[in-house]
């Protein structure tokens, strides 16, 4: 399960490392080099208790399944919200 998830966090651009795979394509390993700046900036986004919360509400409340890319944006709308910012 562990180098399911890295692969998708590799494939996501959120981690600069290297899946390899086995003969049939499956990944069998992995290695992370370090965070990419847009993992950074998820987790930045992420890490913030409130923010997390808030866009976890307004995702419940849709009641729809959320991507990555959509639920970055969700996060970056409840930090901007909890600052008072457009």
């Amino acid at each position: 399960q562990r180098i399911y998830h890295m692969a998708l966090c590799i494939e996501a651009e959120l981690v600069n490392g290297v899946i390899r795979k086995d003969e049939i394509g499956n990944p069998n390993g992995t290695v992370a080099i370090r965070l990419t700046w847009k993992g950074h900036e998820f987790l930045d986004a992420a890490r913030n208790d409130t923010s997390w919360k808030k866009a976890l509400g307004h995702i419940k409340k849709a009641g729809v399944q959320v991507t990555l890319p959509l639920l970055e944006e969700v996060l970056k709308k409840a930090a901007k919200d909890v600052l008072g910012l457009p």
